[in-house]
């Protein structure tokens, strides 16, 4: 990685501030200086000495090197929030745009040093999420970085990538109630009759399954055990034993009987989630069973689903904790989790269940084993809910999910391939540049490569 260097503004200066504060992420901005020379050693001495604006940041990054101007535990003026948070705990990268003109996309020497100097900020800090690395527009929507130098995810990507972090997709937690028919939004007042709602969205194209049931098992500790990204319960059990149908890894491990026969299901084939009437004779990688139904092709349908499947009143008509799946038109997979029947948190009704699922956008969705079973557990954070801890029931199976990595977006150098050359000296024998094939890697002289560029364009080649 490139070596970050540190000639700090001196104490004292007005761009300066000093104050001593935990940082809480990085911002990371490009600069709007595209003079030539205009790297990380002229944008510190100009912090040094301007007199008639404060401005500072903490490192400047360019195509050959990168400069500390400020110590990671001070804060800086380089947000435009003035003593709002972003000033105050973030700390501030500038990448320089003094190897391209307005309006080109950043050189690749500048990006990749800029890749390289963040993530080291990241790891020696230990920030290690998706929110902890922002860009300077997420603050009031300036153009910064310029649209036009890099996409501003991709760079978050490839930071992470450098990093040798695995990325997980965020778990975020909304409070939410419903008044007549309508969904409302509460987050964080708990002064309001309503419920906390742990919600992540899954690409459904990067996702890999696996449904483990065992008698005593907690949903937290086969996460542990299978070093799942995610894992949450799923299916109703009695007596230690999953109901409904169940397939794992291809095996039937469970049959449904009874009323269990009219439930849904949620399915994954080939990688790709799927909820509906699935016929558990098809060879499923992963099948498991919830009712009621909340939402079917667009249409919420909890209530008739709940008659239909007799669902008992204790989870079709009172306020409980909740597991939730839905599948939205793309494919993607909403998982939501909630808590309830506390002092702080009433639980959803199965309509304020649907109700917020398909304000997520999903077309299906499902009903799974909720109340004191409902769990959403993730790597390295174990259960994020209401039930976490020695709070956390045994219900004997989880759902665990993996996030499949895709390719870096912006891979090391590499050697290219030996083909080119053939093809180069191909062209240049069909051209008349050189008189019959030589080895490609044979050494030329420069009064040779002369003849040869004389030879084309006798030869109107070039």
């Amino acid at each position: 990685m490139i070596a970050i260097k540190q000639k700090f503004i001196p104490l004292g200066s007005p761009n300066r501030p000093g104050r001593r504060r935990q940082a809480r992420g990085v911002l990371f901005h490009t600069t709007n200086n595209w003079k030539y020379g205009a790297g990380d050693e002229m944008h510190g001495e100009y912090m040094a000495t301007v007199k008639d604006r404060v401005v500072s940041w903490h490192v400047t990054v360019d195509k050959d090197s990168a400069t500390q101007h400020i110590p990671f535990d001070e804060n800086a003026y380089h947000a435009g929030d003035g003593n709002g948070d972003y000033n105050s705990y973030w700390i501030g990268v500038e990448i320089a745009c003094e190897a391209v003109e307005p309006g080109e996309p950043l050189d690749l020497p500048t990006y990749r040093n800029a890749v390289d100097v963040v993530a080291q900020i990241m790891m020696q800090q230990g920030f290690d999420s998706w929110e902890q690395l922002q860009p300077h527009k997420v603050v009031y929507g300036k153009d910064c970085p310029h649209h036009s130098l890099f996409d501003h995810d991709r760079f978050k990507r490839d930071v992470f990538e450098r990093m040798g972090t695995k990325l997980l997709p965020a778990v975020v937690k909304e409070r939410i109630y419903s008044m007549n028919g309508v969904l409302k939004r509460c987050d964080g007042d708990y002064k309001v009759k309503a419920t906390d709602v742990r919600y992540l969205k899954l690409d459904g194209k990067r996702l890999r399954f696996k449904f483990v049931a065992r008698t005593g098992a907690k949903v937290s500790e086969l996460l542990i055990e299978y070093g799942a990204d995610f894992a949450t319960n799923a299916p109703y059990f009695w007596d230690g034993k999953v109901l409904g149908d169940a397939v794992a890894e291809g095996q039937v491990i469970a049959q449904a009987y009874g009323k269990m026969l009219t439930w849904h299901e949620f399915g994954v084939k080939g990688g790709r989630p799927q909820i509906g009437q699935l016929d558990p004779i098809v060879q499923w990688d992963v099948l498991v069973q919830g009712a009621p139904l909340l939402i079917e092709a667009g249409n919420i349908c909890w209530d008739y689903y709940r008659i239909q499947q007799q669902v008992p009143d204790d989870i079709g008509t009172s306020r409980a904790q909740r597991t939730l799946y839905g599948i939205d038109a793309s494919g993607d997979l909403h998982i939501a989790v909630a808590d309830g029947r506390t002092k702080f948190d009433q639980g959803l009704t199965l309509e304020e269940a649907a109700l917020y699922m398909q304000s997520k956008g999903c077309t299906w969705a499902l009903n799974f084993d909720g109340g004191g079973s409902s769990v959403l557990a993730q790597k390295g954070k174990g259960s994020l809910g209401q039930n976490q801890g020695a709070g956390e029931r045994v219900v004997n199976h989880a759902l665990l999910i993996w996030i499949e990595e895709p390719a870096p977006i912006t891979p090391p150098a590499a050697s290219p391939s030996e083909e080119w050359k053939q093809k180069a000296i191909a062209w240049l024998t069909e051209r008349g540049g050189i008189e019959s094939p030589h080895d490609p890697n044979e050494r030329v002289e420069f009064a040779e490569l002369a003849v040869v560029l004389k030879n084309l364009v006798e030869k109107g080649a070039i």
